[in-house]
């Protein structure tokens, strides 16, 4: 079972062109995507990647649905973040989904302290700043590798001190 398309092509090759909505494994696939969206950037990615590194430092899949059903998913991202508003992502209703009149009960955005209470603070800035609703508000891989995260102590291992196995 293939984890995730990172489609890079979108952003290097043919970005914002009409492309399958099927890209991405579920539990990683971003909420535009889940709402119809046919043209899509490496936010998209980026929401994957998010998605990792929370199940990384939860030890567990972040989220997980109930069902293998986009609506569940849906459900599940809304229940973590909070029903999408003209604040958090003002262009959501343009998706198709949306755009049917597909509804959710308004919730409220759970902290990520209480979520990932043994991760770092670095680490909580770095995925709030990678797992956001609204794909234009989402941090881009330069984005992340400039985030203090990568920089604070500690440093990582020199390469000539790793212990490589043949």
């Amino acid at each position: 079972m293939k984890l995730a398309d990172f489609g890079l092509a979108r952003m290097y090759g043919t970005p914002k062109t009409r492309l399958s909505p099927e890209p991405i494994t579920l539990w990683y696939k971003p909420p535009e995507l889940l709402l119809g969206a046919y043209e899509y950037s490496s936010a998209a990615d980026m929401w994957s990647v998010g998605c990792i590194f929370a199940e990384l430092l939860l030890r567990r899949p972040f989220l997980k649905g109930k069902t293998e059903s986009d609506i569940s998913q849906l459900d599940t991202i809304f229940t973590v973040f909070g029903t999408p508003n003209q604040t958090n992502w003002p262009d959501y209703e343009t998706l198709p989904l949306c755009s049917r009149g597909l509804e959710w009960n308004d919730t409220t955005p759970i902290p990520f302290d209480e979520i990932f209470t043994a991760a770092p603070k670095d680490a909580i800035s770095l995925l709030r700043s990678i797992l956001v609703l609204d794909p234009n508000m989402r941090f881009t891989a330069s984005q992340c590798l400039n985030h203090p995260y990568f920089s604070n102590d500690p440093a990582p291992t020199k390469k000539e001190n790793l212990v490589l196995s043949s």
